[in-house]
């Protein structure tokens, strides 16, 4: 009874241990795309050979601003616009690898959802002069400021990129496409939220 308790305790270091080795899953972060306005954890799971399943929560807190500035008779003027875009997407993707799973090339397909919370914010300033007053200046500024709450968004998503696997660190590098086509409100004041817009992705975690 003793060795049978044994030989099963032995069977099963043996599986745990090829299960741990197997590097069925990955978990990574984006360290770079802060920069963007962007934060994602990733989680991807081996099911099949050469075929993932990846699911990744992406938050996002963006803000763009441009603005232009122009000179004509008598005045000067301004124009700024600021977009401010916070809230978060679910990304589902399915990956298919050349050779195998967490290792080489690969491409990917799948779809999102999310909601996100937008403020725009236009700024006109002028500035002139009186000429009955000793060209005594006037200074003008007109803000139009409106928010967008709970903006549901919906698309696919198609890309690929390129993994390597070190040990149990993995290093991945990918890009593609974002077909946004559901906007429930229709703003799109980033790139991010156009009708088509690029993606990219550099991250670093852990398979295990």
């Amino acid at each position: 009874m003793t060795n049978h308790i044994r030989f099963s305790l032995l069977t099963l270091t043996i599986a745990f241990s090829t299960i741990l080795n197997a590097q069925q899953n990955a978990l990574r972060i984006t360290p770079l795309q802060p920069i963007l306005g962007k934060m994602s954890l990733e989680y991807e799971r081996s099911i099949a050979p050469r075929t993932t399943v990846l699911v990744e929560y992406q938050k996002w807190f963006e803000r763009r601003q441009n603005g232009i500035g122009f000179f004509f008779w008598n005045a000067l003027a301004s124009s700024n616009e600021t977009n401010t875009n916070k809230g978060y997407r679910m990304n589902v993707l399915l990956r298919k690898y050349s050779k195998e799973t967490f290792r080489g090339g690969f491409v990917e397909g799948g779809f999102y959802i999310g909601k996100h919370d937008i403020v725009t914010r236009a700024e006109t300033s002028t500035l002139t002069f009186d000429g009955d007053f000793f060209f005594l200046p006037i200074y003008d500024t007109k803000v139009e400021e409106t928010k967008y709450d709970n903006v549901r968004v919906a698309g696919l998503k198609f890309g690929g990129g390129l993994q390597k696997t070190i040990g149990d660190l993995s290093l991945e590098c990918s890009a593609g496409l974002n077909i946004n086509g559901f906007n429930d409100q229709n703003i799109r004041p980033t790139l991010g939220m156009k009708p088509v817009s690029p993606y990219g992705r550099i991250a670093v975690g852990v398979v295990f």
